[in-house]
């Protein structure tokens, strides 16, 4: 059924790709910018005088379990998850689509326009490879003593180490969490094109940020000083956040390049305005309807 009031809204590419190529749902779709309202808490305390060191915000999800699962899948399609999750696992972050394609036809399987076959597997493929992404990070962090909020970590917290495990806070107080940290550690979803938006709240509220570097942060962050980024599935990880983590650099002075960034690009008045716009592109949909009511055989 076409919903000619809906229009399809994504801060990523990748999602507006895959809408065009394969979800193709009759509707308008735009990309819209990411809105970072200011953080009012991020000069309560300085950089320096900051009491927690590092700070990881994030459920987390035993990926081994989620590949448990996949025994009840017919074994063509199960061969594809496996692979595709293999070769991924290898890859830095990004976009998991074009390889599962790629690994479907290397199998002889052609899903003949079943898209929700493709969604299935893709679904099970991008919980595995974020779980298994921000499991890594975990790990190679244990050993420090970050803190670490957010449910779902039994399967790291049982190894050891100093990290410190901490249930999940309420989205209201993070801006208050985040004005107490120094460097905060992100996980990336499977995209390439954007910023995760806790690199970007990280950002506003003064923050060092250590993330996983996708094609974007790599041409777009490799100048701001607050910015360290990492490959997730680099052997060389632990020994690599540990530098971080002991790194006897003040940054005080080195924050609003960052800060600086965020107002340019993730302006909140900027964003509301691309949606305002989109909005009357429907309403303007409507007024145009003796125009377009020629085609209507096409809905």
């Amino acid at each position: 059924m076409v919903a000619r009031n809906v229009v399809n809204g994504y801060i990523y590419k990748e999602g507006a790709d895959f809408q065009r190529d394969w979800i193709c749902s009759p509707q308008i779709s735009a990309m819209i910018p990411l809105a970072i309202v200011p953080v009012a808490e991020r000069d309560r305390l300085a950089w320096s005088k900051r009491t927690r060191r590092m700070v990881f915000v994030k459920s987390g999800t035993d990926e081994s379990a989620l590949r448990a699962r996949w025994s009840e899948w017919p074994v063509k399609l199960r061969r594809v998850l496996e692979d595709s999750c293999d070769a991924l696992a290898k890859e830095g972050t990004g976009d998991i689509v074009p390889l599962t394609l790629r690994c479907l036809d290397a199998h002889g399987i052609n899903l003949g326009g079943r898209k929700d076959i493709l969604c299935a597997l893709l679904h099970e493929i991008d919980n595995y490879i974020r779980a298994l992404r921000a499991t890594t990070m975990i790990k190679a962090a244990r050993n420090l003593p970050i803190d670490v909020f957010g449910d779902g970590w039994g399967h790291v917290s049982h190894l050891g180490g100093r990290a410190r495990f901490w249930p999940s806070v309420n989205a209201s107080a993070l801006n208050d969490l985040y004005a107490e940290t120094q460097f905060l550690v992100n996980a990336n979803p499977n995209f390439s094109s954007g910023l995760h938006e806790r690199v970007l709240w990280g950002f506003a509220a003064k923050c060092c940020v250590v993330s996983d570097d996708n094609t974007f942060s790599r041409n777009n962050l490799a100048h701001l000083p607050s910015y360290h980024g990492v490959e997730w599935n680099d052997e060389a990880l632990a020994d690599q956040m540990g530098e971080i983590y002991s790194d006897p650099s003040d940054y005080d002075d080195q924050l609003e390049p960052a800060l600086d960034y965020v107002h340019r690009h993730h302006d909140p008045v900027a964003a509301f305005s691309v949606i305002i716009e989109l909005a009357e592109t429907v309403q303007g949909g409507h007024r145009l309807r003796n125009y377009t009511r020629a085609f209507g055989q096409f809905d």
